[in-house]
């Protein structure tokens, strides 16, 4: 699976991002803005992520599950997925990944995950925000 072209993305003022639909996953995708143009390194990150999108939002349904309770969540995974937004985090580039329960759908999920030294996806922050 891969991501539109960057040139089908456009700037949403209200999210400071560019933001474009992807219609395979029924979600939006996201790029940081960089000096009014969408940010390559970000784009860049996407492509990675989309690359290995199915092994990513394993991962974050496990990182999930290790911390809550099997009854705020499906066990067999995400009912959707609401956005993969690339974006700026601490002194480095994350992937978010937002998602939804079938079981739970008054809140919105998110794992941000990393680019390591070790070159594998790694998980450094999670939420869930009511939606």
């Amino acid at each position: 699976m891969s991501p539109p072209e960057i040139a089908a993305f456009s700037f949403n003022s209200a999210a400071g991002a560019w933001i474009c639909s992807f219609k395979a996953l029924d979600c939006s995708l996201s790029i940081q803005d960089e000096n009014g143009e969408p940010s390559q390194k970000g784009y860049a990150l996407l492509v990675k992520a989309m690359s290995d999108f199915e092994s990513i939002a394993l991962s974050a349904h496990r990182h999930i599950l290790g911390f809550c309770s099997a009854k705020s969540v499906d066990e067999d995974g995400p009912g959707g997925f609401v956005e993969l937004a690339v974006k700026n985090w601490r002194e480095t580039t994350a992937l978010s990944v937002y998602f939804f329960y079938e079981i739970d759908p008054y809140n919105l999920w998110s794992v941000d995950f990393t680019w390591d030294q070790y070159n594998k996806w790694a998980p450094v922050a999670f939420r869930r925000e009511d939606w």
